[in-house]
């Protein structure tokens, strides 16, 4: 289990809660047409530091770096639910998702799961591998049904098939807390 064992840890993860605030600042007074395109490349970047986090060993501060994607992600698809947009917007905005998913809540999970069980452990990169592989097919499972769906129907999703990929960042921090 990780554990916070230096006050740097800490500072690490109020560092991060700040840095998530004046984001969500950010995305709140911007003029930009599209926040749920700058909710998924805030979700992005904050991944991307979980990443350099748990190359540090700082995995407290990697599993809330993926906690605070979690957040972003939930939100941004019900923002982009109340938007005006072409059907080329739309399918950009799947892609984008997908794509920002699938470091959020492939290769994030997977490098968490990498370094606790051990680095240069084979079981543990071969578990890892295959969580990033289920990812990176669901997501790409998921894009082809939505583009299907919206195709024949222009009313938002009711209903998901399956598990969606950011079940990861609610249910790996609760495990290994």
């Amino acid at each position: 289990m990780p554990q916070i064992e230096k006050p740097d840890d800490l500072q690490t993860i109020a560092n991060l809660i700040r840095f998530f605030c004046v984001c969500m600042t950010i995305t709140e007074k911007s003029l930009a047409t599209n926040l749920t395109e700058i909710l998924t490349y805030i979700s992005m970047l904050i991944s991307f530091g979980g990443i350099s986090y748990v190359i540090d060993n700082k995995i407290v501060a990697a599993c809330v770096c993926l906690l605070l994607s979690g957040i972003c992600d939930t939100f941004d698809g019900k923002i982009a639910q109340t938007k005006e947009r072409t059907q080329h917007e739309k399918r950009f905005g799947i892609q984008l998702d997908s794509l920002a998913d699938t470091v959020c809540f492939g290769v994030l999970p997977a490098t968490i799961m990498y370094h606790i069980g051990g680095f240069r452990n084979h079981v543990t990169l071969t578990v890892a591998g295959f969580y990033v592989l289920a990812a990176i097919i669901r997501l790409a499972w998921f894009n082809v049904d939505e583009e299907k769906r919206q195709d024949s129907a222009s009313k938002c999703r009711e209903f998901y098939t399956g598990m969606p990929v950011t079940v990861s960042a609610f249910i790996l921090p609760i495990v290994l807390a």
